[in-house]
C-alpha cells in the first residue's frame, strides 16, 4: 500500500473524505466506485498513477479485478475523466455527519476548480489564436462554443454553459479574421444572440460586429458599421426606457471609434490613391458622398468634444484640396456633429455654419428644417444666457421658409431652452410658445406629450423672488395639465414634473403635502408610478410616516420602516410594467432582413 506522505496534505484530506463517503454508502456499485476514483484523480492530478494505486488498494475488497483494471485504463483518458465527472455530479448526496459533509465540500470544490480551469484554457486557446492571426481561428472559436455546450449538457454545470463572453470571443475571432463574408457571419451570430432566450448581447457584442464591418474593404462597409451602431443605440434606448439598473448596452467610445476610425481610414485611402497619381485620375477622386459618410461618423454622441471640429475640418478639405462643393447634407452633418459634441461653443459654431449656408444658398446648398433643428438642439444644450430668445428668433425665420418650416422637434428644442432658462417669466413664455404651435393649425404640429412635459419642466424650475412669477408658474402648470388630459394620457414623466411643480412652487407645507398626495393618487389610478421619478418625488415631499398612513390600509405595510417601489400594489405600476414588457418583447423579436 502506498504511503500517504507522498501526496500533498490537501490531497490526503480529499482522498480520506472519499473513502469515508464510500464506506458510508448503503451500496457500492461500479457507478459510485468510478465516481470516487474521479474525485481523487482530480484532487491529485499531478500524481495520478499514485492516486489510482492508492484507491484501488483501499477498495480492493469491494472491486472486482475487471473494475480495478478499468480504473487504471481510464486514468489517462481525458474523455474518461469527463464521463466519470458526469457520473459523480449526478449521484445523490450521501447522508453523513457534519464532519463528512465538510469532506464532501472539499472534494466538490476541487472539482469545480478543475472545471473553471478547463473553461479558462479553452477560451485562452482561442484568444491566442486571434493574437497569432491563425487562419483557422473562426473554426477554433466555433469548436470552443460547441465543446462548452456539449460539456454543459453532459455535466450540468453552469461553469461550462456558453455565456456572452464566450460568444463575444467568437465575434472577436470573426472581426479579426480575413475570411470571406466575415462581417455578415459575425452579424448572424449577433442576431442569434438577440433572438436567444438565454444569451443576450452586450455593448461589446455590437462593437465586435461594428469592427468586423469597419475592417472590411468593401465600399458599403461604413454604412453597414453605422447601421449596427444605430441598432445598438436603439437597444440602449430601450434599456433606459425599461429603467434597468445595469446598462449593458450603452455605446462606448470604443464602439463609436470603431466606426469613425474605419470610415476615416477609407477616406484617407481614397485621398492617398488620388494624390499618388501624377494626373489625378478622375475615377479615383473622393466624392461628396464619401466625405459626407466620413463627416457623419463624427456626429455620434460618443465622438467627444472634438467631433464637430473634426467634421468641419473635413468640410474645409473638400473645398481647399479637392475643389468639391459641399451640399446641404454636408452642412447638416457638421452642425449635427457640433450639437452632439457638448463643446462650450457648439451653438455658436452651428449658427456660423447656418449663416454660411444662407449666404451661399444655391441648388446644392439650402438650409432646411434639419439644418435649423441642429442649431436649436445645440442652443438647448448650451449655457448661453440668451439661448431661449435666440431660439425663438430662429423659429420666426423658419416660419417664413417653406423648406425649413418648423416641426415637432423644433418646438421641443425651444421649450427645452425655456426650461433651462433663468428668466423668471419662462413658464409664461413656454406656454405662449405652445399656444403658437396650436395656432399654426398644422396636423403634424399638434402638441404632444413631450411638449407638455417640457412645459411642466419649465414651470417646475421657475426661480424668482417675486411671488407673482411663482404664482403664474403654478397656474400655468395646473391649467396645462388639465388641458393636456382632455386629449393626451399623462405618463410617469408628466406626473413626476407636476409633483416637482408642487414641491417647488407651493409655499404652505400642509397645502403642498395635500396637493402632492392628491396628484399621487391620480397617478396610482393611471398606473404610472415609476421608480425613478414619481416615487422619488413623493418621498421628497411627504414624510415616510404620513405616506404609510395615507396610502396603505394594511397594518403590515403601516408598520414597515421603509416601503420600496417593488412593494407597491401592482395596479399602481401596471403601465410601467406593461411598457417594460413591450420593450422586452421588441428587443427579443428576431431581426427582420
Amino acid at each position: 500500500m502506498m504511503k500517504n506522505h507522498h501526496l500533498p496534505r490537501e490531497d490526503i484530506r480529499t482522498i480520506r473524505s472519499t473513502i469515508i463517503i464510500l464506506k458510508n454508502r448503503t451500496t457500492s456499485n461500479e457507478f459510485r466506485i468510478l465516481s470516487l476514483f474521479l474525485v481523487v484523480a482530480f484532487a491529485a492530478a499531478n500524481t495520478l498513477p499514485m492516486c489510482t494505486a492508492f484507491l484501488v488498494g483501499q477498495t480492493s475488497t469491494l472491486l472486482s479485478p475487471a473494475i480495478q483494471s478499468k480504473i487504471i485504463q481510464e486514468s489517462d483518458s481525458v474523455h474518461g475523466k469527463m464521463r466519470l465527472a458526469k457520473e459523480f455530479i449526478t449521484t445523490e448526496n450521501c447522508s453523513n455527519d457534519g464532519g463528512d459533509n465538510e469532506e464532501v465540500s472539499v472534494s466538490q470544490a476541487s472539482h469545480r476548480r478543475f472545471v473553471s480551469g478547463k473553461r479558462y484554457n479553452m477560451m485562452h486557446d482561442v484568444e491566442e489564436a486571434i493574437v497569432q492571426h491563425d487562419p483557422d481561428v473562426i473554426m477554433k472559436a466555433n469548436e470552443m462554443i460547441a465543446r462548452l455546450e456539449h460539456l454543459y449538457q453532459q455535466e450540468g454545470l453552469d461553469e461550462f454553459k456558453p455565456d456572452v463572453n464566450a460568444y463575444n470571443l467568437l465575434l472577436n475571432a470573426h472581426a479579426k479574421s480575413n475570411a470571406k463574408d466575415t462581417p455578415q457571419k459575425a452579424e448572424q451570430v449577433l442576431n442569434d444572440m438577440i433572438s436567444s432566450e438565454t444569451i443576450q448581447p452586450n455593448a461589446v457584442s455590437y462593437t465586435e460586429v461594428i469592427d468586423a464591418y469597419a475592417r472590411s474593404k468593401k465600399s458599403t462597409a461604413p454604412k453597414e458599421a453605422e447601421r449596427i451602431l444605430f441598432q445598438l443605440m436603439d437597444a440602449s434606448a430601450n434599456e433606459v426606457a425599461l429603467h434597468l439598473p445595469q446598462k449593458k448596452l450603452a455605446p462606448t467610445s470604443v464602439t463609436c471609434n470603431a466606426v469613425i476610425r474605419r470610415v476615416d481610414a477609407l477616406l484617407e485611402r481614397s485621398l492617398k490613391m488620388y494624390k499618388s497619381f501624377p494626373n489625378n485620375i478622375k475615377e479615383l477622386k473622393p466624392t461628396v458622398v464619401l466625405f459626407n459618410a466620413a463627416i457623419h461618423t463624427h456626429s455620434t454622441r460618443n465622438a467627444g468634444a472634438v467631433g464637430g471640429t473634426n467634421a468641419e475640418r473635413l468640410l474645409r478639405r473638400m473645398r481647399a484640396e479637392f475643389h468639391l462643393e459641399p451640399d446641404t447634407i454636408t452642412y447638416n452633418s457638421v452642425m449635427n456633429a457640433f450639437s452632439n459634441s457638448g463643446h462650450i461653443n457648439a451653438a455658436k459654431s452651428c449658427e456660423r455654419l447656418l449663416n454660411e449656408m444662407v449666404e451661399n444658398s444655391n441648388k446644392a446648398v439650402s438650409p432646411n428644417t434639419v439644418s435649423y433643428n441642429s442649431v436649436l438642439k445645440a442652443l438647448s444644450k448650451s449655457r448661453q444666457q440668451d439661448a431661449a430668445g435666440r431660439a425663438e428668433e430662429l423659429l420666426e425665420q423658419m416660419l417664413q421658409l417653406p423648406d425649413a418650416f418648423p416641426d415637432a422637434i423644433s418646438f421641443t428644442s425651444i421649450l427645452t431652452c425655456w426650461a433651462k432658462s433663468s428668466a423668471p417669466d419662462k413658464a409664461i413664455r413656454a406656454r405662449n410658445l405652445l399656444r403658437k404651435m396650436e395656432e399654426l393649425e398644422h396636423k403634424k404640429l399638434q402638441p404632444n406629450i413631450f411638449h407638455y412635459n417640457a412645459l411642466l419642466n419649465a414651470c417646475a424650475f421657475t426661480i424668482s423672488d417675486d411671488d407673482l412669477h411663482t404664482k403664474n408658474a403654478l397656474q400655468v402648470a395646473v391649467s396645462s395639465f388639465t388641458q393636456m388630459r382632455r386629449s393626451i394620457s399623462p405618463d410617469a414623466v408628466t406626473y413626476g414634473n407636476l409633483l416637482k411643480c408642487i414641491r417647488n412652487l407651493v409655499p404652505i407645507l400642509e397645502v403642498r403635502q395635500r396637493m402632492t398626495l392628491q396628484i399621487f393618487k391620480e397617478c396610482c389610478k393611471e398606473g404610472c408610478v415609476d421608480e425613478t421619478l414619481v416615487w422619488i418625488e413623493l418621498q421628497r415631499s411627504i414624510p415616510p410616516q404620513r405616506i404609510r398612513e395615507e396610502l396603505f390600509s394594511s397594518k403590515n405595510d403601516r408598520h414597515k420602516t421603509t416601503i420600496q417601489w417593488k412593494d407597491l400594489p401592482k395596479d399602481w405600476t401596471r403601465q410601467i410594467v406593461k411598457k417594460r414588457a413591450t420593450k422586452k418583447r421588441k428587443k427579443m423579436a428576431p431581426t427582420k432582413k
